[in-house]
């Protein structure tokens, strides 16, 4: 079962991947290739059958990184900003 979820993170991260060889922007490119694989890696830690206590601290810090790159993004034109 796990390697069936490493398999499948495998062929979005692919996919992702091949979306960054067009032309588009950096962040775009964040998104689309940290957030499945955050999520993967989540549902892999589930399946491996890690206890709760060991799967909290690395849940915690996948949260973080996601809500990092969903958290940054460039002001949009004509948009004001604090100060």
């Amino acid at each position: 079962m796990c390697s069936l979820v490493l398999a499948f993170g495998l062929v979005v991260i692919v996919m992702s991947a091949a979306l960054a060889l067009k032309k588009i922007d950096r962040e775009t490119i964040l998104k689309v290739v940290v957030i499945p694989m955050a999520v993967m890696l989540a549902v892999f830690l589930v399946v491996a059958g890690y206890s709760d206590s060991q799967i909290a601290p690395a849940m915690g810090l996948l949260g973080t990184i996601v809500g990092y790159v969903l958290g940054t993004s460039k002001p949009v034109s004509g948009e004001k900003t604090d100060g």
